[in-house]
């Protein structure tokens, strides 16, 4: 969004690198695709979407998009998001085929591995995931993974997956409306919350980590533990996703909805 708001002209350019806490942004947050320097924008939080499943349900060890979208019978009726890119982008991950493809083959391939999965889904629906995961309605459903921790709180056999195909890394930002009234107030809110101690309560109240450099080491312990939040060392395959064109999209529609069908 940061990228369609600000090739709009709907967004003000403003350089966070100006800001006096503007060098607290960590370097892996700069030069991100859809901002570069950042010009137009902050980092807020981030986090990765995947799935999770009751390891006390489901004895088997899940370890990709493909035991996902092939659950084992225990896994009873699975969870999945209301949500196209993330549902088919999961989708072309298990099937081998590349994000925003045009070639009939992969698109084929996972719209045919979506209809099969059909049969399975007991909800498609993006809100109340952790609920359904934490009280025992469904024993796996794709989710984020600052819900996923949540979840975890309460029932500690939930575990979140790092599939061997890769997830996606997203991240929130803060930008100023191009023609605000108030763009002295605007950065010095921005300039605020790129200070570790101030970004750091909204890390420990929502449960995700930030591109602001210093709340790692201010994480409460139980988000610093976390098998959901804190990515594994050696697990290179959390990864920004480019948006699809308005044609590649349409294809992502038709698979989307033939499967909610």
């Amino acid at each position: 969004m940061v990228e369609i708001l600000k090739n709009d002209g709907l967004l003000m350019k403003f350089d966070a690198s100006t800001l006096p806490n503007g060098g607290n942004i960590k370097d892996d947050f700069l030069d991100v695709y859809f901002d570069e320097g950042r010009q137009y924008s902050t980092p807020y939080l981030y986090g990765t979407t995947s799935f999770a499943y009751d390891k006390d349900v489901i004895k088997e060890d899940l370890t990709s998009w493909n035991d996902y979208f092939n659950p084992p019978a225990s896994a009873g009726k699975v969870g999945t998001m209301n949500d196209q890119v993330e549902v088919v982008n999961s989708a072309l991950r298990a099937t081998g085929g590349e994000f925003c493809t045009t070639d009939g083959t992969e698109l084929q391939a996972a719209q045919d591995l979506l209809t099969a999965f059909k049969p399975h889904v007991g909800t498609i629906n993006s809100d109340a995931i952790l609920e359904r995961l934490a009280n025992g309605e469904q024993s796996m459903a794709m989710i984020w993974n600052g819900a996923a921790h949540r979840a975890m709180q309460e029932k500690p056999s939930l575990t979140y997956v790092y599939p061997k195909e890769g997830i996606a890394l997203w991240q929130d930002n803060f930008t100023i409306p191009s023609g605000a009234k108030n763009v002295d107030q605007a950065k010095t809110f921005l300039n605020w919350m790129l200070d570790p101690k101030n970004m750091a309560v909204a890390v420990n109240f929502q449960a995700y980590a930030s591109g602001v450099k210093g709340t790692d080491e201010l994480m409460s312990p139980e988000l610093a533990k976390s098998e959901a939040i804190v990515i594994p060392k050696g697990y290179d395959l959390a990864k920004p996703v480019k948006p699809c064109s308005n044609e590649e999209l349409t294809n992502y529609t038709n698979i989307f909805e033939t499967f909610k069908g």
